[in-house]
């Protein structure tokens, strides 16, 4: 045995002892005796000066300006995202999951290569932001090509670190940020998504972990990582940007909100912004079971619940004057959208185009542009139009009028058919030879490939090479759907992303 091994030896023994650890105890307990005592007198200054502003508040951290300090803190962080993501990896996985984890595949893969949040998760918070909204259009588009520059924006945006260089976090142990505001973000329970692939808070479209693996293959590996990677930093930036804008704004516009308002609208600026809660479902436990069977089960539940959550909060507002900041920043929210959507059909009425106004017309609420059709409502038509149905089912009802439509199909198709997850859809295509929503004829070829290809690129190839259409309707499609409109001619109508 060499001399700095025989030391490290001793070294080690010496820490087994049981009175260099009594000792190592006493050292520690006097630290925090007299960290202890200099708090106290702090807070006794406090009482006797009667100057209680400080206290009511979390001291603000000092931005970091040190160029040195902020690359190693960077670094820190994107280390920590690395183990994060090796020991989930590790994680022993049931059977369910690791097939669960398969079957996402497909719907990663027709989630990609586009910027598809733009004008759907992002679109509610987005038109009531005109002004900001394009900035995190611009802040979104370069962290898809730049990692560096999305592992920044996460950095300012997720949570700072002390003198020391450790993580800030809370009583619970979450991280929290550099600033006030970011530590009333956390506080409020604002999400975040991170750029993790495949981790429980990161976006539903990009949730498989068997990603990673495929990251690794050589000769695909990389291409695809450089494709998807981009396309998730897009939208989780883009998202957490504008979550923060709104949450920002509201405090800004309030700054004697109490915590229940600030929580109030986080809750609803997550629901907004596609983040649906499922513990209001009781079903929160479950959220990886539900994304096995769904394409986004968050996402559709947002778009179901933020209409009735908006409604219930105005009135808590206007009729029990509790929580009426949140209730004016809601409204505000809502007349934007309402306004924004007016303006642009008022417009395009006004160019020749219609709205489709039949309940019972799969165009209803839709922008009709000749024979080509516009959903701007951001995942929000399909319950819109099942709404309007049951209206005006009940108006023919109480008319004495026969009502033909069958409601029960129609809200299963609404709530269920039309949300399933592509491997789901996928194998009963392939069983029967049909398509899953048309009925139409469909090769298991076909099914293949619209499973493992973008869905806007599967859409061009159809459009250029199985339609009569002409090429300014190409493009059209092509480019609404790559920043998430819903966009289609009426000859043999297709389904796209915005249907599930």
């Amino acid at each position: 045995m060499g001399f700095l091994e025989t030391i490290n030896t001793l070294k080690e023994e010496l820490r087994n002892q049981e009175w260099y650890r009594q000792i190592q105890q006493t050292k520690y307990e006097q630290n925090r005796i007299n960290q202890v005592q200099k708090k106290i007198e702090e807070q006794q200054k406090i009482i006797d000066e009667g100057n209680y502003a400080d206290f009511l508040q979390p001291k603000e951290k000092k931005e970091i300006t040190n160029p040195e300090l902020r690359s190693l803190l960077l670094q820190q962080q994107t280390n920590t995202r690395i183990i994060r993501k090796a020991i989930n990896e590790l994680k022993t996985k049931s059977t369910l999951q690791k097939l669960g984890d398969v079957g996402g595949l497909p719907r990663a893969f027709m989630a990609t290569a586009d910027m598809s949040a733009t004008f759907r998760q992002a679109f509610l918070l987005g038109v009531a932001y005109p002004g900001k909204f394009p900035k995190a259009f611009t802040i979104a588009a370069k962290a898809a090509f730049n990692p560096n520059f999305a592992e920044e924006v996460m950095f300012n945006l997720q949570g700072g670190f002390d003198e020391n260089g450790n993580r800030l976090r809370n009583k619970n142990g979450q991280l929290i940020g550099g600033d006030i505001q970011s530590q009333r973000r956390t506080e409020a329970g604002l999400f975040f998504s991170n750029l993790d692939t495949g981790m429980i808070d990161s976006e539903e479209a990009f949730s498989s972990n068997m990603l990673q693996k495929l990251y690794q293959i050589p000769g695909i590996g990389n291409p695809l990582s450089a494709v998807m990677g981009a396309s998730e930093r897009n939208m989780v930036v883009m998202l957490n940007v504008l979550r923060a804008t709104a949450f920002d704004d509201f405090c800004n516009k309030n700054p004697d909100s109490t915590f229940n308002e600030r929580k109030s609208m986080a809750h609803y600026i997550n629901t907004a912004s596609g983040r649906g809660d499922l513990s209001q479902l009781g079903v929160e436990g479950a959220a990886e079971g539900l994304s096995y069977i769904f394409f986004s089960p968050r996402f559709a539940l947002s778009r179901l619940a933020v209409g009735p959550e908006a409604i219930s909060k105005i009135v808590k507002g206007t009729i029990k004057k509790e929580e009426q900041a949140v209730a004016k920043e809601i409204a505000r929210h809502w007349g934007s959208l309402i306004g924004t959507t007016f303006i642009i059909y008022g417009l395009a009425v006004l160019a020749g185009g219609k709205v489709g106004d039949e309940p019972d017309e799969p165009d209803f609420g839709k922008l009709i542009l000749g024979n080509m059709r516009m959903d701007l409502f951001a995942g929000l038509g399909q319950p819109l139009r099942l709404l309007s149905k049951y209206v005006d089912s009940s108006a023919k009802r109480i008319k004495g009028e026969e009502v033909k439509l069958d409601l029960t199909k129609e809200t299963m198709n609404t709530l269920l058919k039309y949300k399933v997850t592509p491997w789901i859809s996928g194998v009963i295509e392939a069983i029967q030879g049909k398509d899953f929503v048309s009925r139409q004829d469909k090769s298991l070829v076909k099914v293949t490939l619209q499973r493992t290809a973008p869905i806007t690129f599967s859409n061009l190839y159809e459009n250029l090479y199985e339609r009569d259409i002409d090429n300014f309707q190409t493009f059209a499609e092509f480019a609404a759907e790559f920043f998430g409109l819903t966009v289609y001619t009426q000859q043999n109508r297709k389904r796209t992303l915005g249907d599930y």
